[in-house]
């Protein structure tokens, strides 16, 4: 599998581990030591790129880009001291700070795959929500699926800046200071999603922009991508209380705009062999990634875990 290692580099970082190990160092000199330093025992890397640009030239990175992605090495990595760094890599990519990787400690692993495709996500969730619009399994299931991506992100976060002004604007998420306070508001709505059949205009937005890993993305060009999937429908105004179940009060009583995603009716047959199929798939990804039985039975149900656990024993 080709990896990216993505080194944060923090001046007052990287000159406090020189201090601590006693190498005299020229401002001029200082990055290029310890990174040459940390190059001679991390022998398993085959190319080095490095991003230090003062007046962040897009030019420069989206070059420096397109030559990772396209070099076939397992094995690259990437040095820069651009805290703002938000793009795609097209391989898995451990991103860390220099400190993590100098005396390899701790990696935050992240692979951002080609399910980060938002056209076909927003697509997916319509197709989803038309079909099964109130099986509880399968809002479980795309709740824990956007979940974990939020996740990624907010682990990307923690060692690079998401623009959270950038990635709101022209939405109705306000007073969000930071991508953690926004990940509840994209809680509420999903649950908007499942109890109204509405998915709104601004998770849409969020989605575009992250899944993209562009946040440049106007709300314009997002819209008419957003018509396209809802069959050159523009969205609706919705105003109401909403349900108790969702929590957060701050998307409460506020008007906001949407798709309404119509249902089709199914018969039951269909519905609960769907579910089956669907508890199924899950409960296989669990035992493959040695959940915890107790966890198992908190997601998919005692009875359906005690049905599994049966069967293995009669084909066994």
């Amino acid at each position: 599998m080709r990896v990216l290692y993505v080194v944060y580099c923090d001046e007052t970082i990287i000159r406090d581990l020189a201090i601590s190990e006693k190498i005299n160092l020229e401002d001029n000199e200082l990055f290029r030591t310890m990174i040459d330093k940390t190059k001679g025992e991390f022998i398993s890397v085959y190319y080095y790129y490095y991003y230090f640009d003062k007046r962040k030239t897009t030019k420069k990175l989206e070059k420096i880009i397109r030559d990772i992605n396209n070099n076939k090495s397992e094995r690259i990595c990437l040095f820069t001291d651009d805290k703002e760094l938000f793009v795609k890599f097209d391989r898995l990519v451990y991103f860390m700070t220099f400190n993590d990787f100098y005396k390899k400690t701790e990696y935050t692993k992240i692979e951002f795959s080609n399910e980060f495709k938002p056209y076909n996500k927003i697509n997916e969730l319509k197709e989803i929500y038309t079909i099964n619009r109130h099986i509880d399994i399968i809002h479980h299931m795309v709740n824990v699926e956007y979940i974990s991506k939020f996740k990624k992100f907010l682990k990307y976060n923690e060692i690079f800046n998401i623009n959270i002004k950038k990635l709101i604007n022209g939405t109705a998420y306000k007073n969000v200071n930071n991508f953690k306070e926004l990940i509840p508001l994209l809680q509420s709505d999903l649950q908007i999603l499942y109890y109204y059949q509405i998915i709104t205009v601004r998770f849409c937005i969020i989605i575009f922009r992250l899944f993209s890993f562009n946040l440049n993305l106007s709300s314009k060009y997002i819209g008419i991508e957003l018509e396209s999937i809802f069959n050159n429908k523009k969205s609706n105004s919705y105003r109401f209380v909403l349900k108790n179940k969702i929590k957060n009060t701050d998307l409460n009583n506020r008007s906001f705009r949407g798709f309404k995603i119509d249902s089709i009716k199914t018969n039951e047959y269909i519905r609960n062999d769907y579910i089956f199929k669907i508890k199924l798939e899950i409960y296989n990804k669990l035992v493959a990634n040695k959940i915890d039985k107790e966890i198992q039975k908190d997601i998919l149900g005692e009875s359906f875990i005690f049905l599994m656990e049966k069967y293995k024993k009669e084909i066994m």
